[in-house]
């Protein structure tokens, strides 16, 4: 995901046994290709910005890396609440609305509007900033604890209709006065996803939409999950999405 004029443009990050390779996604651009069920390791990041791919491009059954490439990931003992490898960072605690559904999350301040453009979300708050690791994952713990806001929204629910209320209606009901931020427009795309949504078979067709990891055709959606490995339909060349 990069942001060119004020909007941002999603690509591809594919890798095979020679690397990683991008393939933006341009609106109106004509696509082919077909998801499956095989899976092959994504790497590790090494540093921050510093993805590495597995070194023998492993097979898996599930998730996207091999057991050794997890444990070299410096994000594993972070998603975890472990690792304060990015002490130095500071980080926010968020609410986000895709199609009816609110999630909580958190990342890194400096990248609070492209992670939720990363996620497909419609809407979204910045509840608290300026924090470290630790308690920012604390406080989004904590808040799916005592306020029952989930920390996930499943792509299902990306591709119903949103309107602004929900969150409206989340943060007063939880005594958050924030500003809300209004994201259907912060990219190149169309805002509304086909709701012909699939995990997996043959997507064709000219680029609509792009929410998060799912891209939309004038005939289907189609989730694209890390790990899951891509192929030509008439040419069985294999890539892994990343």
């Amino acid at each position: 995901m990069e942001k060119k004029n004020k909007k941002w443009k999603a690509n591809l990050l594919l890798v095979n046994e020679n690397g990683f390779s991008r393939k933006d996604l341009i609106p109106q651009d004509k696509i082919k290709f077909e998801v499956t069920n095989k899976r092959k390791c994504t790497g590790y990041y090494a540093g921050i910005g510093n993805r590495i791919p597995c070194p023998v491009y492993r097979d898996i059954e599930k998730g996207h890396q091999c057991f050794s490439c997890k444990k070299k990931d410096i994000y594993t003992g972070y998603v975890r609440g472990i690792n304060g490898f990015d002490t130095e960072k500071r980080f926010s605690v968020y609410l986000v609305q895709a199609g009816h559904s609110v999630k909580v999350g958190v990342t890194r301040s400096e990248k609070l509007e492209r992670r939720w453009i990363e996620q497909g979300a419609d809407f979204g708050a910045e509840l608290h900033s300026d924090l470290s690791s630790e308690e920012a994952l604390k406080k989004e713990k904590s808040i799916t604890k005592t306020k029952g806001i989930s920390q996930s929204i499943r792509k299902e629910k990306k591709v119903e209709e949103n309107e602004i209320k929900i969150l409206e209606d989340v943060l007063d009901k939880n005594g958050y006065n924030k500003k809300i931020v209004d994201l259907r427009n912060k990219t190149i795309y169309s805002n509304t996803l086909n709701t012909n949504l699939k995990r997996k078979g043959r997507l064709s067709g000219k680029i609509d939409c792009v929410k998060g990891q799912i891209i939309s055709t004038e005939r289907i959606s189609m989730v694209m999950t890390s790990g899951k490995v891509v192929q030509k339909p008439v040419q069985r060349g294999l890539e892994v999405f990343s």
